[in-house]
C-alpha cells in the first residue's frame, strides 16, 4: 500500500528526481485510508507556471486523476473539477483557476454546493521551507505565510 505515492509521483514528468522515502507513507495513508471528500491541488493556471515547483499541487491532482481514472477535468466552481471513486468512496478533485492567492474562493463554492465539511478537505501545495522532494502533513494551524493557504483559511476556516 505504501508504494502508491511512489507510483503516483513517478507519473509526474518533471519530478522523477524525488526521493521516495517514508514521507510518502504519510500522504499515502491520508489518501488510501481516509479518502477525503475533496482533494485540492494549488497552483497557478499560466503556461509559464506548468513545470514550476509552485504548481506541485496541480501535478499531484493530475497524477491522482490518472492513477484512479477519475473523470475528465471540467471547468466548474472557478477551477478544473474531476470526480470519481477511490476505494468505493466518491471523491472530488479540483485545481483552482483563481491563481494561488485566491484559491479559497473556488474551494468555498465547491464545498458549499456539495455540502462538504472543511475537515474532509486535503490541500496539496508547495512550501519553500521544506526541501524539494520532501512532504509534510499538517492539520489546521497557521498558513506560515503561504498566500494560497491564507486564502483558504479566510474562506473555509483552518480545520482542513
Amino acid at each position: 500500500m505504501f508504494e502508491l505515492w511512489g507510483k503516483i509521483l513517478k507519473d509526474i514528468p518533471k519530478l522523477k528526481k524525488l526521493s521516495i522515502k517514508n514521507n510518502f507513507s504519510i500522504f499515502h495513508s491520508l489518501i488510501a485510508e481516509i479518502f477525503s471528500d475533496l482533494l485540492v491541488g494549488l497552483g497557478n493556471p499560466t503556461p509559464d507556471s506548468n513545470d514550476n515547483r509552485h504548481n506541485i499541487g496541480f501535478k499531484i491532482i493530475d497524477a491522482i486523476n490518472k492513477k484512479f481514472a477519475l473523470s475528465k477535468q471540467k471547468p466548474k466552481f472557478k477551477g478544473l473539477l474531476t470526480t470519481g471513486n477511490i476505494s468505493n468512496k466518491k471523491v472530488y478533485a479540483i485545481k483552482p483557476l483563481t491563481f494561488m492567492n485566491n484559491s479559497g474562493i473556488c474551494i468555498r463554492e465547491l464545498i458549499e454546493y456539495f455540502k462538504i465539511n472543511a475537515e474532509n478537505v486535503i490541500v496539496f501545495h508547495d512550501d519553500l521551507d521544506i526541501d524539494f522532494g520532501k512532504i509534510k502533513a499538517k492539520f489546521g494551524g497557521s498558513s506560515a505565510g503561504h498566500n494560497g493557504i491564507e486564502s483558504i483559511d479566510k474562506f473555509i476556516g483552518k480545520e482542513y
